[in-house]
């Protein structure tokens, strides 16, 4: 299986995040108005991951500008640092998975996706480790109880291979590179990790090649923000959208412009393994809930494996969660 371009890991290693909050951001109510564009949505990610890239190029091309909105990218060092940021309103939204979007439904709507992966999120093995039969006995290192779990689950599944049949142990995947042949067996990563690891001889065993539209990445903003500031919420989709769409017509200049923000070697840069979603495929896999890869479908499978494993006690709204009103 091929594996997808590797990324440095300059930051990556408790190094210091690219971009600091710089002032918190107060919301201003307006009564059934939208607010207006002089305090900047602060949108915050974590991780490496190339579907996000984008934003850069949004703010450095001036296509949120354009659409009549200042936007502060936020960065940190892991996806799950971006949990508590939302929770007490520092952030107004964020570039997440699906998986963890739906953890945070309470306090997110889901506006928008931004790309599913195909062969980009791997599970990789020890070199003993030959086939997938061999798994078994063996520990497998995962962020357990989120969406990595539930892509574990499904390898198992496809393959005939109880969840009695091996050890889930919680490995976070930016842990994976220090936990493999340590502490598990086998581990749920993505780039730069996975390039890492098969480098070192490790065998890539699954990805999400086998499970299109499984693992999704989303632009989710705070309600509160969706209902203060539907404007601005519009038009960060709209230069996002712009954004993907310069990228991917000017690839070498996009990808200059992304290793220049994040001190890479831009002929490393790919979006190989995943599929960035135009507005119209966007469009339908966020209005037609009887796709099997659309935002609905995919957000109930996370709703059963939540519920079923116990990090979340009961069903969410999912019609209150998605919200279709903000496409452009």
């Amino acid at each position: 299986m091929k594996t997808f371009s590797a990324f440095k890991v300059w930051a990556l290693r408790g190094g210091s995040r690219l971009l600091r909050l710089i002032t918190l951001l107060m919301l201003v109510a307006c009564s059934g108005a939208a607010t207006s564009n002089s305090q900047p949505l602060k949108i915050a990610w974590g991780a490496l991951w190339p579907g996000y890239f984008s934003i850069y190029i949004g703010i450095q091309q001036g296509f949120f500008e354009k659409q009549g909105v200042q936007v502060e990218s936020v960065y940190f060092d892991t996806g799950a640092s971006v949990f508590p940021e939302i929770s007490a309103d520092k952030v107004d939204g964020a570039l997440m998975t699906l998986g963890d979007a739906v953890l945070l439904n309470e306090h997110l709507n889901l506006v928008s996706m931004i790309d599913y992966t195909n062969g980009a999120d791997q599970i990789l093995a020890v070199p003993e480790v030959k086939t997938l039969a061999d798994i078994k006995g063996k520990r497998i290192g995962v962020n357990i109880g989120a969406f990595g779990e539930l892509f574990v689950r499904e390898m198992l599944k496809q393959n005939n291979i109880l969840l009695s049949d091996v050890t889930l142990v919680n490995v976070q995947p930016e842990e994976s590179a220090e936990a493999l042949g340590k502490t598990v067996d086998v581990v749920y990563t993505f780039d730069p990790y996975a390039a890492e690891l098969a480098a070192q001889g490790n065998q890539i065993i699954f990805t999400t090649a086998q499970t299109p539209g499984l693992i999704g990445d989303v632009i989710a903003f705070r309600k509160e923000v969706v209902q203060a500031r539907p404007n601005d919420v519009r038009a960060f989709i709209a230069g996002w959208q712009e954004a993907v769409a310069w990228w991917q017509a000017n690839p070498d200049a996009g990808n200059a412009l992304i290793a220049a923000a994040t001190k890479q070697d831009p002929t490393t840069l790919s979006t190989a393994g995943i599929k960035l979603l135009p507005p119209a495929i966007n469009k339908t896999l966020m209005t037609q809930p009887s796709d099997p890869a659309s935002a609905q479908a995919i957000s109930e499978l996370y709703v059963d494996f939540y519920i079923e494993s116990g990090v979340l006690t009961q069903r969410p709204d999912l019609d209150e969660f998605i919200n279709t009103t903000l496409l452009p």
